[in-house]
């Protein structure tokens, strides 16, 4: 995972649980129940972890450009 992809997983993870929470509320306050909200939010938190912690390929689209080793200080 390069730079920007860590970048990327910290936003998609900041962004998913926060709408997960607030979806997971509104549904418990709509329903009266606070297991459908426990539940609600830890499929979300679920889903969350199935998006950032896989290395997937669009985290890797900007692969840093590391030194040749002959110019390596030794």
């Amino acid at each position: 995972m390069d730079l920007k992809g860590q970048q990327l997983c910290e936003a998609l993870a900041t962004y998913l649980i926060l709408f997960s929470a607030i979806v997971a509320f509104l549904f418990g306050i709509g329903t009266q129940s606070l297991r459908n909200l426990f539940c609600v939010y830890g499929a979300g938190v679920g889903l969350t972890c199935l998006v950032i912690i896989p290395n997937w390929p669009f985290y890797n689209r900007n692969p840093m450009k590391w030194l040749p080793r002959s110019l390596k200080k030794d």
